[in-house]
């Protein structure tokens, strides 16, 4: 400023047009010197006779998108609503049956389902109907003795419950635009089975187990967040994951409906570099299905909200090809031979700064100095 000051002084006194007075502001303005990375980075781009090493138009679109892993751990509260439906546990039994409330009053129950959870089976005979409901002959039923428990949804709202653990591994490719992150994924997630727990009279009826161990869950989604925060280093999402659940050979496709899933989370991001991130992401999740019982209208709606707590990492292709010059040790983004490269000593993973790299945070002139 004080050197403008001067120069505009001296040319008032010495008569020289004011217009040198602007070439030299601008001089001094387009000086190396003066000029900041983030004006270096934009001159050199539009530098027609510089070439980017290995550029290609695919290269250039596949940089716009990150592509995220990662695992964590999940747990799932399976719960239903036996509206319509008797529980039926025989005595000295380890398994929980359902059955027609319609048929509560009766001694004889004409069919029980067992597996009601994820694959309804029959058991008992052929209903004979007469004149109404309440009088039908039965045959070949199944007959329920006086230690037996039975009870109807109607006195007693009987419910079942479990939690199971989750171990999912999941894959994502979205791009930001602006504040917005848009993409997909696919979630490979792994479930552990536990007892299901009655919800009442838990001193007459027992736990049971379904008829599988394990299940393996697939599922496919959309993905859209928004930046609610965004700093050099950080950077936080409120998102959404929307999307179909496969929940395996266990259970039956013919007789399981369902709708969409929605997963609810927060992502908070690390930044390593230009390319390279770590994220953790808690989430809440709303998932259902719906069970047919065979040879019924009946069906059972089964709950399954979910927490999770997921931790993984985003890559971004770069859109220069790494140098090709075995001994060039340049960190920052140089050229060779009319084409521009960026680094082959540089990592990934690491912050470049745009005046030179930085692999050592400090360049060799500054150390040793305060």
């Amino acid at each position: 400023m004080v050197r403008f000051v001067n120069i505009f002084i001296f040319c008032v006194f010495a008569g020289i047009p004011i217009g040198s007075l602007a070439q030299e502001a601008e001089i001094i303005e387009e000086s190396p010197a003066a000029e900041s990375p983030k004006k270096e980075k934009v001159k050199r781009s539009k530098n027609k006779s510089i070439k980017r090493g290995g550029f290609n138009v695919f290269r250039g679109f596949l940089s716009q998108f990150n592509l995220g892993v990662s695992t964590g751990y999940g747990a799932t509260f399976y719960r239903h609503d036996l509206k319509g439906f008797g529980v039926y546990q025989p005595e000295g039994g380890t398994n929980v049956y359902i059955f027609d409330q319609a048929f509560v009053n009766r001694d004889t129950l004409p069919v029980i389902y067992s597996d009601w959870v994820n694959n309804p089976i029959g058991i008992g005979g052929l209903i004979i109907p007469v004149d109404t409901l309440s009088s039908p002959i039965i045959t070949n039923g199944i007959p329920v003795f006086p230690g037996d428990i039975k009870f109807g949804y109607d006195s007693i709202r009987i419910g079942y419950k479990s939690t199971t653990h989750n171990i999912p591994f999941t894959i994502t490719l979205s791009m930001d635009i602006d504040r917005y992150r848009l993409g997909g994924g696919f979630t490979m997630e792994f479930h552990r089975m536990t007892k299901f727990r009655p919800t009442a009279l838990t001193d007459e009826l027992h736990s049971f187990k379904t008829n599988f161990s394990a299940a393996t869950f697939k599922k496919y989604f959309g993905y859209v967040g928004i930046t609610t925060y965004e700093s050099w280093k950080y950077k936080m999402l409120a998102d959404i994951e929307f999307g179909k659940v496969n929940r395996g050979k266990n259970f039956n496709k013919s007789l399981i409906s369902s709708g969409l899933y929605f997963n609810f989370g927060y992502t908070i991001e690390k930044k390593y570099s230009e390319y390279f991130n770590l994220f953790i992401r808690p989430s809440i999740e709303w998932k259902s299905y719906t069970v047919a019982i065979p040879e019924t209208s009946l069906e059972v709606n089964h709950r399954q909200p979910a927490i999770y707590i997921k931790f993984g990492a985003t890559i971004r292709m770069p859109e220069l090809a790494r140098c090709p010059v075995k001994g060039c040790k340049i960190q920052i983004n140089h050229v060779h031979g009319g084409k521009e490269y960026r680094s082959r000593i540089h990592p990934l993973w690491k912050w470049q700064n745009p005046k030179y790299g930085q692999n050592h945070p400090v360049p060799m002139r500054n150390k040793g100095k305060t």
